[in-house]
This record gives C-alpha cells, structure tokens and sequence, in this order.
C-alpha cells in the first residue's frame, strides 16, 4: 500500500494541510517506510494523523534529496518516534540554495537536523541500500538523461563562488514485488 501523506494538493473532504512538500507512506511486506517528510512537521504529523497512519509503525525513512520541502517533517518524526531509521545520501550535508530576485536563500537541511550527522539512526550512502526485505535505495542518481528535478535557480557554494547544484543527494526506491 502506498499513501501520499504530504503533497501540494489533497483529496477534498480528507481533512489533510497541503504544502508545497512531499511525504509518501509506503507498505512493504516486511515493515513501513516514508519516503520523504514533507516541508513541516505540522503538516506531516497532522496529516499523519488525519489518514490514520502510526508515526511510531515507520521503521525507516528514506529521504530523497535533502531539500527542505523533502527534509522539514524529519525532526518531528524522528522526535516522535526514536526507533526510526534514516538514509539517506551522503553529500545530503551540503549546503544548497535557490536564487529567487537576485538573493541565494538556503533550501537545503533545515538547521535543526545539523545533530542529526552524529545520530546513529542516520545510514548514509551513494550505493544502493536495501532498507527493507525487497525495498531498496537507488543509490546516487548519475545518469540524467531528462531535464526532470533541475534547476537553474539551484546552486551550492564552492571554493570559487557559486556552483549549479549537481544534486547528488538524489536517490530514489526500488520496491521487489512478485510482478
């Protein structure tokens, strides 16, 4: 089963918040992940709530790349539930920005997951991870065929300025089903 928690949009009548976020429930055979956690923990959590989904079921999280509409829920769900796992790619720490009327405002890790490099709940890896039984990490994304998820507004700081963000944090999930 496959629930979208958090999304720009929400089914009328469900009573869910929307943001401009993603946050998907995800059901294997062998446990529940959330890929992603939305831009707020509010919304997350109420959310969460509102679909009648257990924070304290999710055995892991998976988060996609690490910005902030992606990242904010972390810390609410990993406050609320302290037996969670999280991967997540290794260069998710880098700082990454977005160039909106001239000014680079960081749309990176929010500031409150800077403890969460120490946390030992936290795998990080650029190689394909399987976080459940037949529920795999991608690994870094390296071949970019499409334009899909680029940014020329998406920079990162470097030794000599500016840089295009080359978003390496990106992974996605592979899910082993009989079909």
């Amino acid at each position: 089963r496959i629930v979208c928690v958090v999304n720009d949009t929400a089914l009328e009548g469900k009573n869910l918040l929307v943001e401009h976020a993603l946050s998907i429930w995800i059901e294997a055979q062998r446990g529940i992940v959330l890929l992603d956690t939305g831009e707020t923990g509010n919304v997350l959590m109420h959310n969460l709530d509102a679909l009648g989904l257990d924070p304290a079921a999710i055995q892991a999280v998976v988060i996609s790349h690490s910005h902030i509409d992606h990242t904010g829920g972390l810390a609410a769900l990993l406050h609320t539930n302290a037996n969670v796992k999280v991967f997540a790619h290794p260069d998710i720490f880098q700082e990454r920005f977005s160039r909106r009327k001239g000014k680079y405002e960081s749309v990176g890790l929010p500031p409150d997951l800077a403890a969460l490099s120490i946390d030992s709940r936290l795998s990080l890896s650029d190689q394909p991870v399987e976080v459940l039984p037949g529920l795999w990490t991608t690994g870094e994304i390296v071949s970019r065929p499409e334009f899909e998820g680029r940014s020329v507004k998406h920079f990162i700081r470097g030794d000599s300025g500016w840089l295009p963000d080359p978003y390496r944090d990106d992974l996605s999930l592979v899910i082993k089903t009989e079909r």
